[in-house]
């Protein structure tokens, strides 16, 4: 196996595997339905509508600013790729947390 062969294969491996849009689509839903159930019932307090609109703004913020960044270094293929993951990120913190008052909240108390 030549040199060159070898570098191909090296940076072959290195790179990150295709992003998981049904994961991820499902914990947006899971998201919003956690979130339009605090809504509903009335449990949605000032904290929690200020934190979910301020945490839209800082990722849409990160987004654009990963963008302009990849643009700016002359490797404009991995822009969407850096956009997905913050979302990605950012949508996988809120399911955790969400989740997590969830099961303290429903929790039967006796």
């Amino acid at each position: 196996m030549g040199l060159k062969t070898f570098r191909s294969l090296i940076r072959f491996r290195a790179r990150k595997s295709a992003p998981n849009l049904e994961r991820f689509g499902c914990d947006v839903r899971e998201v919003m339905s956690a979130r339009m159930w605090l809504a509903i019932t009335g449990n949605l307090n000032a904290v929690e509508a200020s934190r979910m609109v301020l945490e839209k703004q800082v990722a849409a913020l990160r987004a654009q600013m990963a963008s302009a960044r990849s643009l700016l270094s002359r490797n404009p293929a991995s822009a969407s790729r850096e956009c997905f993951d913050i979302y990605q990120r950012a949508v996988h913190s809120n399911r955790k947390r969400l989740r997590k008052q969830r099961r303290f909240r429903d929790r039967v108390p006796w």
